[in-house]
């Protein structure tokens, strides 16, 4: 947008340096106008292919957020599985080390009650008060083999449950590697991906930005081009000018002689034209340039002069939008009107504006006042029509 406005700034300081003379600047920088374009083309096609790449760059991220938080909650199981892997060995140790314990007392009662048998038992009776206290104190031997055993095999069972569960958790944890280590890998070729696509957006970045230099240079060549084409048809005119005062000069020094002073010619009579358009100038119909006219001038004139005094107003030809109204080097205070379907009717020479870009005006409606600022000899409107940016004849288009 920024490199559009500039070349319409450049458009409307250099293009056309049209007045009386019928200068156009249209050809110059032609081919560097046609590589503009050209990148432009290219430009557009590479926007439209980055807009793509980052798209899928955004997608692959998005994809590579939902994997992340699917795989810290893969590890937060993995560790969660390993620390209760880390309590089970911790409770079959203790529970092996009870094992032992019981196991080793059992074995110390059984050892002393195999040594001492007979003994123990004849001891028990002395020194029972009774056959009820022997009897007591050989059930309670009795009840404490049993207990030996109960309890030893209370351990084992213990000690196999816990087994069977670290079993568990350690099948559940090569699982849970198993996950994580494809969750990883595919993380890996999302993010590997999306750097890749990542790369060929910032390629096609580099390329646009070498693409923008190459339009600004040119666009700096086609401004110096129209530059020294200006300075050129200034020269010429400024010769031209010289030339005819030298001349009237010289003819105003023979006295006595008849030749006559050689002027433009002057139309007076009031032209028609084959449009709808109304008359810029109402009431002044004195052209002293027609469309077409070279006065020698390199090409023909692009516009037709309406010759008249200083202030008169000017009125806009149809309705429309002013597309420009400012100052020229060559067409002075000028004013261009839109009307639509590409056609714009331009105003020059004008001693004074009355209205601004942008307005809305009406047919008839005062625009300006006629002036001979810029490049002009005498105080005229200089009226032109363009359709798609190239002069046409305004007579077909004026009523």
């Amino acid at each position: 947008m920024k490199k559009i406005k500039r070349r319409m700034g450049l458009f409307l300081i250099f293009v056309m340096m049209i007045s009386s003379t019928g200068v156009v600047f249209g050809e110059v920088g032609q081919e560097q106008k046609n590589k503009i374009s050209e990148i432009e083309s290219e430009n557009k096609n590479l926007e439209k292919k980055k807009e793509e790449a980052q798209a899928e760059v955004n997608k692959l991220e998005s994809q590579v957020a939902d994997i992340s938080v699917t795989l810290n909650n893969t590890n937060a199981k993995l560790a969660s599985t390993e620390n209760k892997i880390d309590s089970a060995e911790k409770k079959l140790k203790k529970a092996q080390e009870q094992e032992n314990s019981q196991y080793d007392s059992m074995k110390v009662r059984i050892q002393y009650m195999y040594e001492n048998g007979n003994t123990q038992m004849i001891d028990l009776l002395f020194n029972s008060d009774s056959i009820t206290d022997f009897m007591d104190k050989a059930e309670y031997i009795t009840e404490l083999s049993e207990y030996d055993r109960n309890m030893l095999n209370e351990l084992v069972r213990t000690k196999e449950t816990i087994a069977n569960t670290k079993k568990e958790l350690e099948t559940k944890k090569k699982e849970l590697v198993s996950l994580q280590k494809q969750q990883k890998d595919s993380m890996n070729q999302l993010i590997a991906l999306s750097a890749s696509k990542q790369s060929e957006v910032d390629s096609y970045n580099g390329i646009i930005q070498q693409n923008e230099a190459a339009v600004e240079d040119l666009e700096a060549e086609i401004a110096q081009m129209e530059k020294q084409a200006a300075e050129e048809e200034s020269r010429r005119i400024a010769e031209e000018e010289s030339r005819k005062k030298e001349q009237q000069e010289a003819n105003n020094g023979n006295k006595g002689t008849t030749t006559p002073v050689t002027q433009a010619p002057v139309i007076n009579t009031r032209h028609t034209g084959t449009g709808s358009y109304s008359w810029p100038l109402p009431g002044q119909h004195t052209i002293s340039s027609n469309y077409g006219d070279t006065d020698g001038r390199s090409s023909g004139h692009n516009g037709v002069d309406i010759a008249a005094p200083a202030g008169t107003p000017i009125v806009a030809a149809c309705s429309g939008t002013v597309e420009w109204a400012n100052y020229s080097s060559s067409a002075g205070n000028w004013v261009g009107i839109s009307h639509g379907g590409g056609i714009t009717t331009v105003y020059m020479h004008m001693s004074a504006i009355a209205v601004s870009a942008g307005q809305k005006v009406k047919e008839g409606q005062t625009i300006g006042y006629v002036g001979t600022t810029g490049w002009s000899t005498g105080n005229h409107l200089h009226f032109g029509v363009r359709v798609n940016g190239a002069w046409a004849n305004p007579w077909n288009f004026l009523k």
